[in-house]
This record gives structure tokens, sequence and C-alpha cells, in this order.
């Protein structure tokens, strides 16, 4: 795709590969997923006092680049009749770096300012699990199953920006 406000591409890609082995008794599966796009918007906001009278214009410009990858995997063995043995695992990264520049005219104090702010969001998550079915009877079954996760969260202001005056600070 291609978003001309940030005159840039939009990308998405995808994979899938499924197969069995040993007369089916083995099976797995592996799928990813990446997507990465830069966006950007203009757009202003005005204020009124209470009498109906503008009170503030805010001017605004966004840029910024949105990405997410992540990858699944499951396999599945059966080591008898009545036996499986399975695991299946996963893991996903979100980044969103956004620029941000505001020129904000309060008109009831004769007040202009202007701001830049250069922001990264990061998020992920990871996950697993292992696990042991057995089937003693059509009645009676056991699902053993240890599963483990992590997640994180976090922003940063960017601080390779070369020119000194456009350093960003925390939304």
């Amino acid at each position: 795709g291609q978003n001309n406000q940030a005159k840039s591409g939009i990308y998405d890609y995808s994979f899938k590969y499924s197969d069995s082995a040993n007369e089916d008794k083995l099976r797995y599966v592996v799928l990813g997923a990446a997507s990465s796009r830069d966006w950007g918007s203009d757009n202003y906001e005005l204020y009124y006092d209470d009498d109906q009278s503008l009170n503030e214009l805010q001017l605004r410009d966004y840029l910024g680049n949105r990405s997410t990858y992540g990858a699944n995997m499951g396999v599945e063995a059966d080591l008898s009749r009545n036996t499986m043995l399975y695991a299946n695992g996963m893991f996903t990264v979100f980044n969103d770096d956004e620029i941000r520049r505001r020129d904000r005219y309060r008109f009831n104090n004769s007040r202009y300012e202007m701001a830049f702010t250069a922001t990264r969001y990061r998020s992920s998550l990871q996950a697993g699990s292992v696990g042991l079915k057995h089937s003693f009877s059509d009645k009676l079954a056991s699902d053993f199953n240890l599963f483990a996760n992590r997640s994180a969260y976090g922003y940063e202001s960017p601080q390779d920006i070369n020119d000194d005056a456009q350093h960003g600070y925390y939304y």
C-alpha cells in the first residue's frame, strides 16, 4: 500500500507451513506475520470560551511508523494410541515510533507555543506451553499442561535525533 500523507509504503507479510510425518503421528505448524506502515496526519483543534468566542487554536502534525511482527508454532506427537504429547508457543512485538509537532495559539492571553514530541512505544508478548494428554477409557482422560508467558510494555524518548532542538520528551 501507499500512504500519501507520510509519502511512504505500507507492507504486510505472512507465511504458514504445516506438515505431518511418521504416518501422521507427528504434526506441526509454523506461522509468522510482519507489517510496517508509515502514517501521518495534519489536523487542527479549536477551543472556545463560555461566550463561544475562539480561545485557542492548535495546529498539529503527526508522523510515525507502526510495525508488528510475530510467530506461532505448534507440534503434536502421538506417543501411543491413547497418549499425545504437544507443545506450542508464540511471540509478538509491537513498535510505534511517533513524532508530533504542535503550534498552539492562545488568543485570550496573546500567547504562542510550539512543541515537538518524539516517542517510541514498545510492547512484546511471549508464551508457550507443553502438555501431555492420555485417555484411560472413553470416560476417563487426563491432560497435564505447563504454561509460561511474559509481556512487557514501555516507552522512551529517542536520543538519536541529530538536531539538538528536536529531542523529544515524554507525553
